[in-house]
């Protein structure tokens, strides 16, 4: 990867989670930190991604301000692994701050687990979860709470 990638967008470029898996994957194994500021990975079919892997994406931005992940079939269940991969490890990414991750099922959230993304992204200001299926989100009233006067929540 260039060193002086800033803007990688990749919205409706047809990925699916399976290259998506081996793209990461190989970049971790060749140990690779991006200095992207944009990163757009919308549209795309990523129904089967490692949410783990896709933590670990995250990760390798060190200076991301702006991540899009609407509208990519992403589950709860794929955003838990997500948030548990960074906050395993971690990590504090103090430059993000806005997070576009409308148009998602996160019927199957962990409420409590969306809380940890106030004290991982510290910087966050903006979060969009439009059009979300959130019908059973345990802990998302507490989640509301949270972001009331820091960050600007979009549902």
């Amino acid at each position: 990867m260039s060193p002086g990638l800033h803007y990688l967008d990749m919205h409706d470029c047809d990925l699916s989670g399976v290259v998506m898996n081996n793209t990461i994957t190989e970049c971790c194994n060749k140990g690779v930190k991006l200095p992207l500021l944009n990163l757009d990975i919308s549209g795309n079919n990523l129904t089967d991604i490692d949410g783990t892997l896709l933590g670990s994406l995250i990760i390798m931005c060190t200076s991301l301000e702006k991540l899009i992940m609407h509208h990519c079939y992403l589950s709860g269940t794929v955003f838990n692994s997500m948030i548990t991969e960074y906050s395993n490890r971690n990590v504090e990414l103090k430059s993000l701050k806005y997070l576009n991750i409308s148009g998602n099922d996160f019927s199957n959230i962990d409420g409590t687990l969306l809380c940890t993304l106030l004290t991982t992204f510290p910087c966050l200001i903006d979060i969009d979860m439009q059009e979300c299926n959130q019908s059973n989100v345990a802990g998302l009233q507490d989640f509301k709470t949270r972001c009331h006067n820091k960050v600007k929540l979009k549902l």
